[in-house]
C-alpha cells in the first residue's frame, strides 16, 4: 500500500473513531484493487475502556482496510442486515488490524460484533460475529447491614453483569478468604453460614462479561443473628383441564393420573420444607372430592399438609405446602389479585427449630412473550411486591421469599425480563444469580414435553430479600442417559433453593 493511501486511510479511521464522519468505506480507486482481502481470523478484544473497546486481528493478506460493526442487538450483525441502516449498529475503520469502536454510551450488555478486511470493492467479513463488553466501574459506597433482620452488603455501581464478592477474617485479607459470585445487577448481596458475633471484612468488585474492576474500598461487619437452612421448591403442575390436549404444538398431555407418580417421586425426592405449586386448583376426584394439589400433597404423605392460604376459586390454582416437621404455618395466609387475571397466593411460615419467621409468596405470571406481555408482567410483579411488602411489615416480619412460574429469564427469546427488573429495583435477590453451587442449571425449566429435556433459562424461579443467603439451586428431573425416564410428570421442571434465614 501506498504512504499516502496509509495515511489518508488512518485520518479516516481517526474520523470515524471520533464520531466525524460516517461508519462507510473509503472510496475505491478502480485500477488498485484487483485482489479479494484475505480470510479473517485471530480475532480477540484487546483493550476496553468504558466507553470503547479494541479489536485485534491477523493481518490478511491483500488488505487495504478492517472494518468492526457492533451493536447490542444481535440482529443488527447478521450477514441478511449488516448492510441495513440501524441508530444501533457502531463501528470503526482502521488501516492495520486493530481497530477501536469509539464514543459509546457504557451498557452492562455485549456488543455483538462483526470483523470485515477490505481490498476497494471486495469485503470479506467473518463468519462467526463475537463479543465484547465495556471495562467494568469499581463499586462504591459498600455498606455491611447487621441487624435482626441479617447480615447483608449494599453499594452503589454503574450497571454490571455481575459482581465478585471478597470475603476475610482480617482486615488484610490474608485469612479466611472465601468469594461469591453473582449473575445479576442487585445491588445487595447476603453471604452464607456467617457466624453470629464474630467480625467479617468484605470488598467487592463489578463484571461486564470477563471484564473485572478493581475491588472497592473494604468493610468490616459483625452479625447480631445466625442463620438456619431450609429447602424451597416451586413447581407448575400443568392443570390437569389440559389432559389429553397439545402441549408445546406437538404432543399431548399425559392424564393427571399417568403424570401424578412422577410429580410425587421429584417431590419427595428433594426434601423441601416448603413447596409452591402453581396450576394445581382443579378437581382430579369426585369420591373423595380431591383438588390436584391435595393429590400431591397425599401423595408426599402425612409430613405435608396445603397451607390454609385458598380463598376458593380465584386463587389461580397456587397453593404453599408445608413440611410438619420442621415448618408451622402463621396464621391463614390468601391470595392476591395481580391484574390481567393472575395471582399470587401468600403464606406466613415458621421454622420449629429456631422461630426464623417468614412470608412465602407463589406467583404465576402471564406466559405470552412479546413487549406487551412483558409489561403486564412488570405490572404483575410490582403489585405482588408492593402487596408483599406491605403484608410483611404489618406482621413485623422481614424476610419475604418469592416463588412461582413467572414465565420471564434473562435472555429470553423475544422478551424482557421484566421481573427480574423488577426484584433487582427492590434489591431482592435472584437465588439462581447469588446461589453458592448448581445443579442441572444447563436445562430449561419449561421441558417442552420433549423426550430430551430443552437446554435454557428458568421461567420457574426464587427470589430473597435482603438478609436471606442463598447456598443453592437446582433444577429436578428424572433422566436416563439424558432422556427422559417414563411419563413426563410435568411441562415444567421443579426448581429449589437453599437458603438460610436469619433468626
Amino acid at each position: 500500500m501506498s504512504r499516502v493511501r496509509i495515511r489518508a486511510a488512518l485520518i479516516i479511521s481517526t474520523l470515524v473513531g471520533a464520531g466525524l464522519v460516517p461508519i462507510s468505506p473509503p472510496a475505491a480507486n478502480a485500477d488498485a484493487y484487483v485482489y479479494w482481502p484475505g480470510v479473517v481470523s485471530g480475532v480477540r478484544v484487546t483493550a476496553q475502556t468504558p466507553t470503547s473497546f479494541t479489536v485485534g486481528l491477523n493481518a490478511a493478506a491483500h488488505a487495504s482496510y478492517y472494518r468492526v460493526a457492533a451493536s447490542t442487538l444481535a440482529s443488527d450483525i447478521w450477514m441478511v442486515n449488516i448492510n441495513k441502516a440501524t441508530t444501533r449498529r457502531v463501528g470503526g475503520w482502521s488501516a492495520t488490524p486493530s481497530v477501536t469502536v469509539r464514543n459509546l454510551s457504557y451498557t452492562a450488555a455485549p456488543f455483538y460484533y462483526r470483523v470485515a478486511t477490505i481490498n476497494g470493492p471486495h469485503v470479506r467479513w467473518s463468519s462467526a460475529f463475537h463479543q465484547a463488553y465495556l471495562a467494568a466501574s469499581t463499586p462504591t459506597g459498600l455498606t455491611g447491614h447487621a441487624g435482626t433482620d441479617g447480615t447483608y452488603l449494599t453499594w452503589t455501581s454503574p450497571a454490571a453483569s455481575g459482581y465478585t464478592i471478597e470475603q476475610a477474617t482480617d482486615a488484610a485479607f490474608s485469612t479466611g478468604i472465601y468469594s461469591y459470585v453473582t449473575s445479576d445487577d442487585t445491588h445487595r448481596f447476603t453471604p452464607t453460614g456467617l457466624l453470629r458475633g464474630r467480625p467479617y471484612w468484605f470488598r467487592i468488585r463489578s463484571r461486564t462479561g470477563t471484564t473485572a474492576s478493581s475491588y472497592s474500598a473494604a468493610v468490616s461487619v459483625t452479625p447480631v443473628t445466625a442463620v438456619q437452612q431450609i429447602r424451597t421448591v416451586t413447581y407448575n403442575s400443568l392443570s390437569s383441564t389440559f389432559d389429553g390436549s397439545p402441549i408445546h404444538a406437538t404432543l399431548h398431555q399425559p392424564s393427571w393420573w399417568q403424570r401424578r407418580p412422577g410429580q410425587v417421586a421429584l417431590l419427595r425426592g428433594a426434601n423441601a420444607d416448603v413447596i409452591a405449586i402453581q396450576e394445581a386448583g382443579p378437581v382430579v376426584s369426585r369420591t373423595p372430592f380431591t383438588l390436584q394439589v391435595n393429590s400431591i400433597a397425599n401423595g408426599l404423605g402425612s409430613d405435608y399438609a396445603v397451607a390454609n392460604s385458598d380463598p376458593g376459586p380465584n386463587n389461580g390454582g397456587n397453593y404453599v405446602l408445608y413440611r410438619r416437621s420442621t415448618i408451622s404455618q402463621v396464621g391463614t395466609g390468601g391470595c392476591w389479585q395481580l391484574g390481567y387475571a393472575h395471582t399470587a397466593t401468600y403464606q406466613l411460615l415458621r421454622t420449629k427449630s429456631t422461630g426464623a419467621t417468614f412470608l412465602y409468596v407463589t406467583p404465576h405470571l402471564d406466559s405470552v412473550r412479546g413487549p406487551v406481555y412483558d409489561a403486564q408482567r412488570r405490572v404483575e410483579t410490582d403489585t405482588m411486591i408492593t402487596d408483599a411488602k406491605a403484608y410483611a411489615k404489618y406482621h413485623q416480619v422481614t424476610s419475604i421469599v418469592y416463588g412461582g412460574d413467572t414465565n420471564s429469564w434473562p435472555g429470553r427469546w423475544e422478551t424482557t425480563d421484566t421481573p427480574g427488573l423488577a426484584m433487582q429495583r427492590n434489591l431482592t435477590t435472584d437465588t439462581f444469580a447469588a446461589a453458592r453451587y448448581h445443579t442441572s442449571a444447563q436445562y430449561a425449566s419449561i421441558n417442552l414435553y420433549t423426550p430430551t429435556p430443552a437446554l435454557g433459562g428458568s421461567a420457574d424461579r426464587q427470589f430473597v430479600t435482603g438478609g436471606i443467603a442463598v447456598a443453592g439451586w437446582g433444577e429436578l428431573l428424572n433422566l436416563y442417559q439424558g432422556k427422559f425416564l417414563g411419563v413426563i410428570p410435568s411441562d415444567h421442571n421443579p426448581v429449589y433453593a437453599d437458603i438460610q434465614l436469619p433468626y
